[in-house]
């Protein structure tokens, strides 16, 4: 019996230790197996976040791309013939390079090799511009490229020969007249909405309402609205007059910041621009006292409210002569000569003084009861010709590369 006991401990025994050994190969599979795994996804790690960063080398060389094709667009914005090549570069390294291959001011269409091709024919339209930008990786990545055709954005804009329109009302009363200079009876006035004013002179000219109220004569209602700038086109004739001053500074073209004293007198060089000179007065302008006098064609821009009152007097020694008032106006002083006025808000008008021109304004037309004693008298020699105002730079076709 124990020798039977010891056998079987034995074997139990033996059993046992083959067992160990039998299952340490499968550990150590198994700790190869997850080595393995854990190296792979290492591996994956390593590929993901180096396809992130190319991702982002890349989507940060297509930002700079648009970038310079940003700047290009503002530089066509400020000048149409801008042309060449310009490189910038952005906070975080990435730089670009753009190149305009110009044609916004041809009449006809041009033609020029692919330039990123260099075989085929691109055909740029007239009026048009064609834009390549380059975004390039400061670590040596591949660049990006954005290619755009645009066009310029224009309005023609005609000037209405009518001695006043308002896009609104026409109101108050007047103890003066509105006569033509021409001894017509061409001083036109109209209201796109209604009339409801009393004028105690002489009126040498019909006035006409789309509204359904006109105490003028011949007291026509229901008139067709005459076309008058819309204020998007205005903002956009403004800030074209800005760029102008800004861009070509000179005797031609001047700039005056808010609260600068206006001269005595302007004086357009000889031989003046075709489109005469300009002065840009960047705010609102009040003039209780001072008398203005300008010489040759010029073209005032305020860009903001007008006041006039008092003493103070413009007058336009040559023909034509434009204000220009991105804002309100209150014309009450001693007088405007050889002046069209176009207003973008609503208009006071009344003073001591004679308006001798035309005026249109977008809002309505009040005429002050208590001081208008000047007359209006409308000349048709100031209403300038049809003008085209060029408008900011638009994307006609764009890629990517």
């Amino acid at each position: 019996m124990r020798e039977t006991r010891r056998l079987v401990l034995f074997r139990a025994t033996s059993t046992g230790g083959r067992r160990r050994g039998f299952i340490l190969p499968y550990v150590l599979l198994f700790c190869v197996v997850i080595l393995g795994f854990f190296a792979l996804l290492m591996a994956s790690a390593q590929n993901l976040a180096k396809g992130m960063q190319s991702i982002d080398g890349k989507n940060a060389t297509f930002d700079a791309a648009e970038a310079g094709l940003n700047a290009a667009l503002e530089a066509l914005n400020v000048s149409p013939s801008s042309s060449g090549i310009v490189t910038g570069s952005l906070a975080n390294g990435y730089s670009y390079t753009y190149t305009i291959y110009p044609n916004l001011v041809g009449a006809i269409g041009k033609s020029l090799l692919d330039p990123l091709g260099g075989k085929n024919l691109v055909k740029i339209p007239s009026q048009s511009a064609l834009i390549v930008s380059v975004g390039s990786d400061p670590n040596g990545g591949r660049p990006s490229t954005v290619e755009a055709l645009v066009a310029a954005h224009s309005v023609k804009v005609d000037f209405q020969k009518y001695a006043f329109i308002a896009g609104r009302n026409i109101q108050g009363s007047f103890q003066n007249g509105v006569t033509d200079v021409g001894h017509g009876m061409n001083a036109l006035i109209h209201a796109n909405g209604s009339i409801n004013a009393a004028i105690s002179g002489p009126v040498q000219g019909k006035a006409t309402a789309s509204g359904d109220t006109n105490t003028l004569p011949d007291g026509k209602t229901g008139a067709a609205s005459v076309a008058l700038p819309t204020v998007g086109q205005f903002d956009t004739l403004v800030s074209n007059y800005e760029d102008e001053v800004k861009v070509y500074p000179g005797p031609a073209d001047l700039y005056a910041s808010e609260g600068t004293t206006l001269a005595a007198a302007y004086t357009c060089p000889s031989p003046q621009p075709a489109d005469g000179c300009l002065l840009f007065y960047d705010g609102k302008l009040d003039l209780a006292t001072a008398k203005v006098t300008f010489n040759g064609s010029w073209t005032l821009v305020v860009n903001g409210d007008f006041t006039e009152s008092g003493l103070a007097n413009i007058a336009f020694a040559d023909q034509p002569g434009l204000i220009v008032a991105n804002g309100n106006a209150s014309i009450e002083g001693s007088g405007l000569t050889n002046a069209y006025v176009e207003v973008k808000g609503s208009t006071l008008f009344g003073g001591s003084g004679t308006l001798t021109g035309a005026l249109i304004t977008l809002g309505n037309f009040t005429f002050d009861s208590a001081n208008s004693s000047g007359p209006f008298q409308f000349d048709a020699n100031v209403v300038p010709p049809s003008k085209t105002i060029m408008g900011r730079v638009k994307v006609v076709s764009y890629a990517e590369y």
